[in-house]
């Protein structure tokens, strides 16, 4: 994999060239890099999230504050279906990179013999972690030799280390994520919620109120997520993110979708019921359209 950068030389130009840094999401360190031209290319990194800054260089140490950047990273994942010599179904999952997270596959396909045409199901099959190449009968028979056609990839989803569906921040062990795609459609247009990027990552959990028996009860929820580029005519800058608890409690704080890079944020929330019961968090439109919603697990309190 490459990372490869390009930029508008601005003028005057700089001195002493250019400084690249770039760190992949979740890493707390930049990587620099130096050019005299308006391209950096970075070789051997894996498919992951990015952002950085690239500086103008004055010399001596003089560096411009810099203009920041970001990658979200998508890869496609192949859907093949085949019939065995013993008339059974076989699914083969293949994808250029292995995803570190699970991945559950649901879809469909036509198996046609003798002039007659059928559709067929899978659900949830799961697509291993690590995996470029994994294969799975489906069951059932299909005799008469049938021609395969029209597979079709209804639904995916990656399994997160908290069975949810938002990535928990673990410098030790969070594993640097791409979200897979389908190869037979486009990498996922952004819908303008924050929740949606592959790179959006809850952080930490800061307990800032307990009760006499030890209980939180109030918290802030860190979170961070990377713009690879702005929204197309957005019906605001600002997105609202509300989380809601199964007793209907709800804590929100506004989030800016305007400019590329990282961003970070912060929801101050009331804690009710357990820390660890599951969480709906939504994003709104200042017009209180939904965009997005995604389930989550609060992280570790700290």
């Amino acid at each position: 994999m490459e990372l490869s950068l390009a930029w508008v030389a601005p003028v005057p130009a700089p001195t002493c060239g250019y400084k690249a840094l770039y760190r992949a999401n979740g890493q707390t360190a930049y990587t620099e890099v130096s050019t005299s031209g308006t391209t950096a290319t970075i070789s051997s990194i894996p498919p992951a999230c990015y952002e950085g800054l690239v500086k103008s260089d004055f010399c001596s140490g003089n560096t411009a504050t810099g203009v920041p950047f970001g990658i979200n990273a998508y890869q496609p994942f192949y859907v093949d279906i085949t019939i065995n010599e013993s008339a059974e179904a076989v699914i083969e999952i293949t994808s250029d990179y292995g995803n570190p997270y699970d991945l559950l596959v649901s879809g469909s396909f036509v198996a046609t013999a003798n002039q007659q045409s059928n559709t067929y199901y899978f659900n949830d099959i799961t697509y291993p972690a690590g995996s470029t190449d994994y294969s799975e009968i489906l069951g059932g028979s299909y005799p008469g030799s049938p021609v395969i056609s029209d597979i079709t990839v209804t639904d995916f989803s990656p399994i997160f280390n908290e069975g949810q569906q938002l990535q928990q921040l673990d410098p030790v062990n969070t594993p640097e994520y791409f979200e897979f795609f389908w190869n037979e459609v486009s990498p996922p247009e952004w819908d303008g919620s924050p929740l949606s990027l592959p790179s959006f990552t809850l952080n930490q959990f800061t307990a800032t109120d307990i009760d006499t028996s030890g209980n939180t009860i109030a918290g802030a929820l860190n979170f961070s997520y990377i713009i690879s580029e702005l929204y197309d005519t957005p019906p605001s800058t600002l997105v609202e993110l509300i989380i809601t608890d199964d007793n209907y409690n709800t804590s929100s704080t506004f989030v800016s979708i305007a400019e590329v890079g990282l961003v970070t944020g912060t929801i101050n929330m009331a804690v009710t019921g357990t820390v660890q019961q599951t969480r709906q968090i939504s994003a709104y439109w200042l017009d209180t359209t939904l965009i997005d919603q995604r389930y989550f697990r609060l992280p570790i309190i700290s």
